[in-house]
């Protein structure tokens, strides 16, 4: 004869029932959750993973990649990748966005054409059937392509050349004329000028991430800069002239006008295109990556690099046979020089120089065709620092700086 449960054995054993069926759903959606997690993980990092290979293929060759176009970097990823491009003054401004199944990443940067080491040219002279003369303490190192009668060792101011080279490195011949610029180089100072609408500058500081519209500050008067901070995704456009002191924060904007004027020890990164003078005032650091960019045909037109001021990027001079740029005593350029004009320099090139005709003035005598105390030395330029591609339409968008 069976023997019957009591009830309370029964009702403790349909709880238990429920309490290991309890458990079991809760480990089985733990491990359902974990699985979910992991795989966002996954996929987060196969976003990042996409992004990077997006940017080392853009270094390597950016033609491999469709603009404004979302696709597959990897054969069979779920993973989408889009790569956008605008202009930035000098520079281009890169985005590239990765999409997943659930996440989406996007990063931003500032980028030029080439590296330092894909062209290793320190001095282009152009030939104007003339010698170049070297005195002083100056320095030519590097590959110097110099006018078919050479340079020599020249007497300025009772003083001789005090050195046993007059080219220390390669020497090949220059032309007639000076490379030509790109035409998209020419095109950039065009394209620096142009905007849609203004915005008034209402506090002594501003930010402008480079995900939103650009703000343009613009004036038909002088635009005074004193005290003011100003970062990223800004142009100050003014029909007269920009005055920046000491005081001004500027960081990753865009200065246009005919007239700017940087004030003895100002430091601040910044892109200045220019139409007839620019000064860059005593102690100033114009951090990299800075440009400079003068562009005129006709006038009194003149870039002037004062003492102990420095310059890392680029200075480009696009002008006329009387255009001159100047830089004095202890100045240093480290980057690019390309000047369609006339020069007098006496300060440091650390990397490469592109000049058209020289000339040295003192007090009671004028030269020509002269290096005095000049130094130009392509060795002092790292070979990894991205610079423009000033004469070639570049196939690469090599990383300067991550932006917001």
């Amino acid at each position: 004869m069976r023997k019957k449960l009591k009830a309370g054995t029964l009702v403790y054993v349909i709880v238990l029932s429920l309490i290991i069926m309890s458990m079991l759903g809760l480990i089985i959606m733990r491990n359902h959750y974990l699985t979910i997690n992991i795989n966002f993980e996954e996929e987060r990092e196969s976003l990042r993973d996409n992004i990077n290979s997006a940017v080392c293929i853009l270094e390597e060759d950016s033609n491999l990649l469709e603009y404004d176009k979302e696709q597959a970097i990897f054969e069979g990823s779920r993973i989408k990748v889009t790569v956008s491009k605008q202009i930035w003054g000098m520079l281009d401004l890169v985005k590239i966005k990765a999409r997943g199944r659930v996440f989406c990443d996007s990063v931003m940067m500032l980028s030029t054409g080439m590296k330092a080491k894909e062209d290793s040219t320190a001095l282009w002279i152009t030939d104007k059937r003339n010698y170049i003369s070297i005195g002083g303490e100056a320095l030519l190192k590097g590959k110097c392509y110099i006018p078919r009668l050479g340079v020599r060792k020249g007497y300025v101011e009772k003083r001789s050349y005090g050195r046993d080279k007059v080219i220390y490195g390669e020497v090949k011949r220059s032309k007639s004329h000076l490379p030509a610029l790109f035409k998209d180089i020419s095109q950039r100072y065009t394209e620096a000028y142009k905007y849609e609408e203004v915005s008034e500058l209402e506090s002594l500081e501003l930010e402008n991430k480079f995900s939103a519209k650009t703000v343009v500050i613009y004036s038909s008067e002088d635009i005074d800069l004193t005290g003011i901070k100003l970062t990223d995704n800004i142009k100050v456009i003014s029909e007269q002239r920009i005055l920046v002191d000491s005081t001004s924060r500027l960081d990753k904007v865009i200065l246009c006008a005919p007239e700017v004027f940087l004030g003895e020890g100002f430091r601040g990164n910044l892109q200045a295109f220019v139409g007839c003078r620019m000064t860059v005032g005593e102690g100033v650091h114009m951090e990299y990556p800075s440009y400079v960019f003068m562009k005129s045909r006709v006038g009194n037109v003149e870039i002037h690099i004062e003492e102990g001021a420095d310059i890392c990027g680029a200075v480009i001079l696009y002008g006329n046979d009387e255009s001159v740029l100047r830089s004095t005593s202890e100045s240093v350029i480290k980057g690019q020089v390309y000047v369609k004009g006339r020069s007098s320099l006496q300060g440091k090139i650390y990397g490469s120089a592109y000049l058209d005709k020289l000339f040295f003035n003192t007090r009671w005598s004028k030269y020509e065709d002269i290096f005095y105390n000049t130094e130009i030395d392509r060795t002092r330029l790292e070979n990894e620092m991205p610079v423009l591609n000033l004469f070639g339409d570049s196939q690469k968008q090599i990383l300067v700086e991550w932006v917001n």
